[in-house]
């Protein structure tokens, strides 16, 4: 997984995993890392050891949104209420830090009484259902199914062009693209294809 330096290959990598376990998708993981997507890839299908790692990343920042929707759900998130005539946000009595600048011997601003905008908290009702559908299908569950088309030709196109610019064999390309269509029948609720191999998701 290399680039333009010489930082050693482990460390380069274990820079990606920390960034994709806190960031959740590729695209930031190898913006912060300073890593190629092709160069992850190409690692991943090398290198079972770093997949492995890879996929226990990925679980981690899946978990940390999994959190983050309970909360939105539950605690809720707090928003500023807006006078919507005027566009201008509600403001009421509270605490904001001295204009002069006047600090306490913590380092922490000295406040005073002022104007500071109106919040609340609010939930998301259409978190709280999907996180019920997906923990209890049977009972919360749409019952309107969501089609995806196996032959979907934009998505396996894509896969086949970042195959052949990663210079992969035909066999991996078409593990690939099996693992693509497992993905598909796994929303489908359909059981994955024998002998699939796993790839990394494109996030």
């Amino acid at each position: 997984m290399g680039i333009n330096n010489n930082e050693p290959d482990t460390e380069l990598q274990e820079r990606f995993l920390i960034c994709l376990r806190h960031l959740g998708t590729m695209r930031k993981a190898c913006e912060a890392a300073g890593v190629a997507r092709k160069n992850v890839y190409a690692r991943w299908m090398q290198d079972p050891e770093f997949a492995a790692k890879y996929r226990d990343a990925v679980k981690d920042a899946n978990d940390r949104l999994e959190e983050f929707a309970i909360e939105r759900a539950t605690v809720g998130h707090r928003r500023m209420k807006f006078n919507v005539k005027t566009g201008e946000p509600y403001m009421i009595d509270g605490e904001v830090p001295c204009p002069r600048g006047t600090l306490k011997p913590d380092g922490t601003p000295v406040m005073v009484a002022g104007k500071v905008p109106y919040t609340e908290y609010e939930v998301s009702d259409s978190v709280m259902i999907r996180l019920l559908e997906a923990t209890n299908p049977g009972k919360f569950a749409s019952r309107q199914k969501v089609e995806v088309s196996v032959n979907d030709d934009r998505a396996f196109t894509a896969a086949a062009i970042a195959a052949k610019e990663l210079g992969l064999s035909e066999v991996q390309t078409l593990a690939m693209l099996k693992a693509m269509g497992d993905e598909i029948r796994r929303l489908q609720g359909a059981p994955p294809a024998a002998g699939a191999d796993q790839v990394p998701p494109v996030t």
